[in-house]
């Protein structure tokens, strides 16, 4: 025979198996299986990871590009710039130039004593096949010279050089070379003219 007590307490324990039955109930199913991934949802998961990777590496890699095309451009600038400048110095110093006129790949300048760059013969060229613009310090267009240095690279022709030192009859002027160059720096073109008028050379 049962006592009334221990019915009691097994009634007890029973009621509060059932309710901690329903309060885990949601946890189990959780558990269970509902929070796994099928198969299609993995698939789009990574389809769209994939996508969203590739748009970001699209981005970089034009980011990039445009940054060299940038400092490229800059750099090429920057070197005409100076090729310019010292073009200018060794015209102005001349006291002739070789050849005197015509459109030409190649003029050599005569630069007396107490010229700030030099002294004697200085070539500015564009070697053949080269388009690119030397200064050589001798009196012909020869890379080997020591000292020659290449100042501009991806020329557009190798006709860049005027000369105009012939006479003028009642109007005598300076001589002069005009410089009219084209540069190819990646995708862009730039164009350079400038006429330099001699300091030494006798008006003519």
């Amino acid at each position: 025979m049962v006592a009334l007590g221990g019915i009691g307490g097994i009634l007890r324990r029973r009621k509060h198996e059932a309710v901690r039955r329903r309060l885990l109930a949601p946890i189990r199913r959780c558990v269970s299986g509902d929070a796994g991934f099928t198969l299609v949802e993995l698939l789009m998961s990574m389809s769209i990871l994939l996508f969203v990777l590739g748009g970001i590496m699209t981005t970089l890699v034009s980011a990039t590009k445009a940054q060299t095309d940038l400092t490229s451009r800059f750099e090429a600038q920057e070197s005409a710039r100076l090729a310019l400048q010292t073009f200018k110095r060794d015209v102005r110093c001349a006291d002739s130039f070789d050849p005197a006129s015509g459109a030409t790949a190649s003029v050599t300048l005569t630069l007396p004593a107490g010229c700030s760059s030099a002294s004697g013969s200085v070539t500015w060229c564009v070697p053949p096949g080269s388009l690119a613009l030397w200064r050589i310090p001798s009196g012909s267009c020869t890379t080997s010279v020591s000292g020659s240095r290449r100042w501009i690279q991806n020329l557009q022709s190798d006709t860049l050089f005027t000369p105009d030192a012939t006479a003028h009859a009642g109007a005598p002027i300076s001589p002069a070379v005009k410089l009219d160059l084209t540069v190819l720096s990646g995708n862009t073109k730039y164009r350079l003219a400038t006429s330099v008028y001699s300091r030494m050379a006798p008006r003519q």
